[in-house]
């Protein structure tokens, strides 16, 4: 992986959205690797997420699972600011921190999805909480 690009805008309080290139030869699109949008402050989310999508990003694919934005992480935004700026280019394929996919059948079409992206020249995020369990470990 390669060192982060920081999104930055003055509104984020300096803070930022680390973006990270992920290797992907033979594919044309873009894989980047990162923390939840808002780096686990629900009222930066919006903004960072308005970020992304300044920066060309196309698809979302989150690996937090729900009961995890609205709960632990008190996130409960995320979800719904995702989904306004991205609609059906935002995923959720939930895997608990140092776990497994629930639904491997979900999870292998999500990849899938992505995969089919990536070879159409699309950029993508994938993240989890922190971006350095869920999100590197795949």
């Amino acid at each position: 992986m390669s060192e982060p690009v920081w999104l930055r805008d003055p509104r984020d309080e300096g803070v930022g959205y680390p973006l990270i290139v992920v290797p992907m030869p033979g594919l044309s699109g873009v894989l980047h690797a990162g923390p939840i949008p808002g780096r686990l402050r629900d009222r930066l989310a919006p903004l960072h997420l308005d970020l992304l999508a300044m920066a060309g990003l196309q698809r979302i694919l989150c690996l937090v699972p729900r009961h995890d934005l609205a709960g632990p992480l008190r996130m409960p935004s995320y979800e719904p600011a995702a989904r306004a700026r991205f609609a059906d280019r935002f995923e959720i394929l939930p895997i608990a921190d140092f776990g497994l996919p629930p639904d491997e059948r979900a999870f292998d079409r999500g990849i899938d999805a992505t995969r089919a992206a990536l070879t159409a020249g699309e950029r993508v995020l994938v993240h989890c909480a922190a971006g350095c369990g869920r999100t590197t470990e795949g």
